[in-house]
């Protein structure tokens, strides 16, 4: 009897040295006890760095740089031509011939042909803003109203309206021209008078005629 005793106390001692054993192995869980942890994965601790491109690498090209695209020159007329020729121009002519140019003169009296310009300082196409006047100082005179039709380098382009009365057919168109001193007056009608008038209303003409050089538009 004495001898199963001591057996059965050395089976426990036994068991419980086994247990103490089993407890301090790492990770080890306690008999009696299920596993409820999940084993966490391997985690790198280093963070990969991006890559950082080498002085080789090509660079991205930059945007071609436009160039200005220039405006096509314009047809429009300037009226730069027109500051050499606006004002008043007057002179006595003897007896013009068609397409010959007949320089003006001073009037020495009260007697025979007669021409004047007068231009506004400013004015656009279709617009009145000139008298051409042919006369005598003995009769009539012819007043034409001048539009502009244009400008072409040095040459403004000019209709001569006579109105629609025992004159009418008198009508015109002209160019007028800068000529040194003076200004050159070319008519496109029919006969094709070319004067040539000097700068400002002669004397004669202003004193003698109801209208002077009609300085103003009628």
């Amino acid at each position: 009897m004495k001898t199963d005793r001591f057996r059965r106390l050395l089976l426990v001692l036994l068991a419980l040295m086994l247990a103490a054993v089993a407890c301090d192995i790492p990770g080890a869980t306690p008999a009696g006890e299920a596993a409820t942890d999940t084993p966490t994965p391997f985690q790198p601790t280093d963070t990969p760095t991006a890559a950082v491109p080498l002085d080789t690498d090509t660079p991205t090209p930059l945007p071609p740089t436009l160039t200005p695209t220039q405006e096509p020159e314009t047809a429009t007329p300037t009226l730069s031509a027109w500051l050499f020729v606006y004002g008043t121009w007057s002179g006595c002519v003897g007896s013009p011939t068609p397409l010959v140019p007949y320089y003006a003169t001073a009037c020495a009296a009260a007697s025979g042909n007669f021409v004047t310009l007068y231009l506004k300082p400013h004015c656009v196409v279709g617009e009145y803003c000139g008298n051409y006047i042919k006369g005598r100082f003995e009769s009539e005179f012819i007043l034409l109203k001048l539009s502009l039709l244009g400008i072409q380098g040095s040459t403004v382009w000019m209709h001569g309206d006579a109105g629609s009365g025992m004159f009418s057919g008198a009508s015109t168109d002209v160019t007028i021209e800068r000529e040194g001193n003076a200004v050159r007056i070319t008519e496109t009608g029919a006969n094709q008078y070319i004067h040539v008038l000097h700068k400002g209303c002669d004397a004669v003409i202003h004193n003698e005629t109801g209208g002077g050089c009609f300085e103003y538009l009628v």
